[in-house]
């Protein structure tokens, strides 16, 4: 009996963990995205010193509307983004957040957005300038 729930045990620890959402979920999100912009960003807002988990906040300027009638060419936009600093340690589970270092290096990005202006689930994608 010990060793059937020893056995047991180590079975659970063993499973995998909760994985990241299938990649379906975020292709959803984006279909259902009322709104697509392109943005040149002009700075990304972030936490000072180290950190795990934040929000950091895009501000830019809208390059070109894809989708929507929200937004409109040369409007200045700020929208916040989940991110991860230096102290973030990789786990399954859910997507954390885009890396902080590298949303400071983007240039352009394209933008999903839903009905009230909030980023969709990995709504942002960063492009090569133009």
């Amino acid at each position: 009996m010990i060793r059937t729930r020893l056995a047991l045990a180590l079975l659970a620890l063993a499973a995998p963990a909760a994985a990241e959402l299938p990649p379906q979920v975020y292709e959803r999100a984006r279909d259902a995205a009322a709104s697509v912009v392109v943005v040149d960003v002009a700075a990304v807002d972030r936490p000072r010193g180290a950190f795990a988990t934040a929000s950091c906040t895009l501000r830019g300027r809208i390059s070109a509307v894809e989708r929507g009638s929200r937004y409109r060419p040369g409007q200045q936009i700020a929208i916040p983004l989940p991110c991860i600093g230096t102290d973030y340690q990789a786990m399954p589970g859910p997507f954390p957040g885009y890396p902080a270092d590298a949303l400071g290096n983007a240039r352009r990005g394209r933008v999903f957005l839903d009905a009230d202006g909030a980023l969709v689930l990995r709504g942002f994608d960063p492009l090569t300038p133009a």
